[in-house]
This record gives structure tokens, C-alpha cells and sequence, in this order.
């Protein structure tokens, strides 16, 4: 690794007050990371610090790391060292699958000052499972003290979450810290919006471009379609703050005096709007949702209907970004028709292998019983002390010996299952898949269906499939809206249909 450029990755789950053993702050992180990279021979440029603060250790999905991993996976970067494996991840799936894919996929270092270990070898693999299963338990026995504190915040009136349009947070450090509290400006304006919606019933659409013509975003972004319905359905305009948990297995948490309101109830429920039921096609789904994109803006493009009989996809045409430029409406029953049609044509040559014999069931039984008996004396090894004293200097050649025969079981044993896979795919039957299992191949083998404005033109001339894995990293998607809008990228005309990009 002599004078390679590696990453150094620090996190912070929370800022502000803190303090105590627990507690790493980024200069200290970034002291020990830029140690260890010396040691190892290798460097972080001023330019390769990456930093995640407010962002817990529970899932990846935080944009310092995202741009760690694009810079590896670009070779721009040779690796990534961090503190310690609790600073990069607190789950064991999603940790272990980053780490697989740094170290295995883009063949670069991950690397931990503090725990030293390398996960190229099998005892440094091991160790950091290991390391990943404690820091995950450390997690669940936090989560248990953090149910407590948010029923301490939502009690005393304080906001969980995003900061909502048109509301303050109390700074830290004065009374009811934490709390909300109207913009004085923006008062009068959402409550004028409320009003709005609850006297003239008008949809979601045509009040974001009421509020685009009167009143621009605090931000400075546009007001669309599902930012009007985020601010109509939230209760925080009632004067009311809550905690909602998903998966935590304990009831809502409930405030409805925690702040001063900017509408009332009565003018709140008037302003409502009763969900309409979603209409599908006679298979009773939409095989390309999710799928289908507006080639003006690069947006989805939503199922919808053009008449009382017409299934469409629509181009919103109106995003945080700013407004598309040219939206897209196409019928749904011609698109579908035509993608099925040349995922049908190329499934062979892309996607089917050719296998001679499916794996032997009994070989499988053997190796996955090798494996259990290896895992079983790897661990019952690496937790004897005595061994450990007696061997001294050789204790981890044998430790590495026993994760290397669980490595190779591992091994085997996937490429089995991968065989069987290969199988099954090969021997794929169109005809016998129901509309759910259709969507599901479909999702699988394209990430995107661009479609450009045309009415009246074919859809080969219309339509471009983008195939799994090629399409742009920089696509709008949920949680990652565009700052500015450009059009996608059409490839030059080709002879003949199913163009595709790249």
C-alpha cells in the first residue's frame, strides 16, 4: 500500500453536549485514522476525509460514506480506514456486505486503527464479524435507553425529526430547547393554505402552483404536488409533536400541546384529502411502477389514468429541482407490452446460462454439514484461553488455519447454491409467471425505462431500456432529489427497436 491514497471515514451519531468515555470526537478520529494510515505505508489527501455527523450507525445510508464507496469503487481511491468498526457500522448485514464489497468486489483495504485487523485474510474476516455482531448489540441495548428519552422529549413539547416548513426549533441551551415555534412570516401563510384547501377543494397540484405564484419555499426550492400533501397531512400545525416508531414494538408517543398552533382543527380536517383508491390494470398491477422514467428531467414517472379506461405513466413535471421542461405521458399497456417484449428477446443472450446438470443434493448436505462442524471449532477455539497462552506466537496461524477451512466450506457451499440458481434461470417460463413474479423479473433485469415526449410516435422511438447495473449514479431518486434538472442522455438512433443506453 506504499503511497496509496485511501479514505478516512469518521461518524458521529450525535453532536452537542457530549462528552464521556463513549465519545470520539472527529479530531480524535481523525488523528488515530491518519496514524494507522502511516503505519500501513499509505496516506489520506485533504481531499479523501469524509465525515457523517447526526447519522446513526444503524444503516448506510448517510452521503459521506456513500461518496467513500463511489470513490473506491472509481479506483480513485485505494481503500478506506475508520476508527473502529462501531464508528462504520452497528449492523451486521449491511456492515458485512460494505466491507464484501470493498474488499472482495473493488479488491481494495478496509482498514481499522483501532482493531488492526485485515478482512483479505480469514482470521481478519473473522474477527471483524466478530467485532460487527458486538457493536450491533451495543446498538440494541442503546435503543432500549433511547425509547426512554424520546418520552422524556415528546413530554416536555420537543420535535423529533426534520424541522417542518414554516417552524423553528429553540436553540439548545434556552428554555424548552428543542421545542417548535412558528416563523412569524410563515404564520399567516400556511394557515392560508390550510384556508385554501379547506374552502376550494382544489388537489395538491394546483395549490403548489398557487404557493410557487405567492410564496416560495423558506429554502428557496419549489413547492410541488407531495410537499403541499406532506404539510396538509402534518399534525405539527396543529400545535401537536409525536414519535410514531415503526418496528421499536411500543405504542405512538403523543403531544397535542407542545407548541403554539397555525391552524385550527376544524379548518385542519376540512383541509384534508381522502386518499382515492389506486386503479390497476385487469392483472391487478403495474409491471413497470418504479421502473419507468421521464427522460425530460430523469424523474419516475407515476401510473396513472389518461381517461376512464386509459392506464398511463405521468411525469409530475413539477419537482424540488424545478419544473421538467419536457414531461413524458405514455399508455401503459403499449410500454409494458413493448419492454416485455424485449426483455423476452434478450433474456437468453444476457441473462440465461447454460448448465448441464443441476448440483447433487447429497454433495450439498456434506459440505453444509463440514461447514457447521468448522464454524463450531473456529469459534470454540477462538474463545480458548489456554490455547491461546500455550501456543503463543502460533495461536493465530492455527486461528487462521480454522477460519480459512470455514472460508473454503462457505465457498463451496455458495457456489452450489449459485449452480442451482443458474438452473432455475436458465429453465425460466414466461407463460407460467403471474403479474407479480412478471414485475419481479422485470425489476430485476432493468434499473430504468426512459420515455421521451412523441405523442403519436411508436414506442420503440420513444422508449430506451437502460439494463441492471448501468443505470447513472447521480438519477433522482427517493431521498435524493436533483438540484438542478437535466435531461437524460439519449443514445444516437440505432436500426431496429429496443434501444438501449450505453
Amino acid at each position: 500500500m506504499d503511497d496509496q491514497r485511501v479514505a478516512g471515514y469518521i461518524r458521529v451519531s450525535r453532536i452537542g453536549g457530549r462528552s464521556g468515555e463513549g465519545y470520539i470526537s472527529p479530531d480524535e478520529q481523525r488523528e488515530a485514522i491518519a496514524a494507522y494510515a502511516k503505519e500501513l505505508g499509505a496516506q489520506v489527501p485533504e481531499d479523501a476525509w469524509f465525515e457523517d455527523q447526526d447519522y446513526s450507525g444503524g444503516n448506510l445510508d448517510r452521503p459521506g460514506w456513500e461518496r467513500v464507496v463511489q470513490r473506491i469503487e472509481t479506483g480513485d481511491l485505494a481503500g478506506v480506514i475508520v476508527l473502529r468498526t462501531d464508528r462504520f457500522a452497528r449492523n451486521v448485514p449491511d456492515g458485512a456486505g460494505q466491507i464484501r464489497h470493498i474488499v472482495d468486489e473493488c479488491g481494495a483495504i478496509f482498514g481499522s486503527a483501532q482493531e488492526r485487523m485485515d478482512p483479505r485474510t480469514p482470521t481478519g474476516r473473522y474477527m471483524l464479524q466478530q467485532f460487527l455482531n458486538n457493536a450491533e448489540l451495543q446498538l440494541n441495548t442503546l435503543k432500549a435507553g433511547w425509547r426512554s428519552a424520546k418520552e422524556r422529549a415528546i413530554k416536555r413539547g420537543a420535535h423529533i425529526g426534520p424541522t417542518p416548513l414554516g417552524l423553528s426549533r429553540i436553540p439548545k441551551g434556552e428554555a424548552r430547547s428543542g421545542c417548535l415555534e412558528p416563523q412569524r412570516r410563515w404564520k399567516p401563510i400556511i394557515a392560508g393554505l390550510f384556508r385554501r384547501a379547506a374552502e376550494t377543494g382544489e388537489g395538491n397540484k394546483l395549490l403548489a402552483n398557487w404557493m410557487n405564484e405567492h410564496h416560495r419555499r423558506p429554502d428557496g426550492r419549489r413547492w410541488t404536488a407531495t410537499t403541499v400533501g406532506h404539510v396538509l397531512a402534518n399534525r405539527v400545525y396543529l400545535g401537536e409533536v409525536s414519535y410514531r416508531p415503526r418496528n421499536d414494538g411500543f405504542a405512538p408517543l403523543v403531544n397535542t400541546e407542545a407548541h403554539e398552533p397555525m391552524v385550527d382543527e376544524q379548518t385542519w380536517l376540512a383541509a384534508q384529502r381522502t386518499p382515492s383508491a389506486k386503479r390497476t390494470n385487469s392483472k391487478g398491477i403495474n409491471l413497470l411502477a418504479g421502473l419507468v422514467r421521464c427522460a425530460g428531467c430523469r424523474y419516475r414517472m407515476s401510473p396513472s389514468r389518461g381517461g376512464a379506461n386509459i392506464r398511463v405513466y405521468r411525469c409530475a413535471a413539477e419537482h424540488g429541482g424545478g419544473r421538467c421542461a419536457s414531461p413524458a405521458t405514455i399508455k401503459s399497456d403499449r410500454l409494458e407490452a413493448w419492454a416485455l417484449q424485449q426483455v423476452q428477446t434478450q433474456w437468453q443472450e444476457r441473462f440465461e446460462v447454460a448448465v448441464e446438470q443441476p448440483a447433487d443434493d447429497r454433495r450439498a448436505s456434506d459440505i453444509a454439514e463440514q461447514l457447521d462442524g468448522a464454524r463450531t471449532e473456529l469459534a470454540a477455539f477462538a474463545n480458548d484461553l489456554t490455547a491461546r497462552r500455550l501456543l503463543g506466537d502460533g495461536y493465530h496461524e492455527a486461528l487462521e488455519t480454522r477460519a480459512k477451512a470455514v472460508e473454503e466450506a462457505e465457498q463451496e457451499l455458495a457456489s452450489i447454491h449459485a449452480t442451482r440458481e443458474q438452473v432455475a434461470l436458465s429453465q425460466l417460463s414466461w407463460d407460467s409467471l403471474d403479474p407479480a413474479e412478471t414485475r419481479e423479473v422485470l425489476s430485476g433485469a432493468l434499473d430504468a425505462i426512459y420515455v421521451r415526449r412523441g405523442r403519436g410516435l411508436p414506442v420503440e422511438e420513444r422508449a430506451c431500456l437502460v439494463w441492471a447495473g448501468e443505470l447513472d449514479e447521480d438519477a433522482p431518486s427517493r431521498g435524493r432529489a436533483a438540484d438542478t434538472l437535466r435531461p437524460f442522455d439519449w443514445p444516437e438512433d440505432e436500426t431496429g427497436v429496443g434501444k438501449t443506453a450505453g
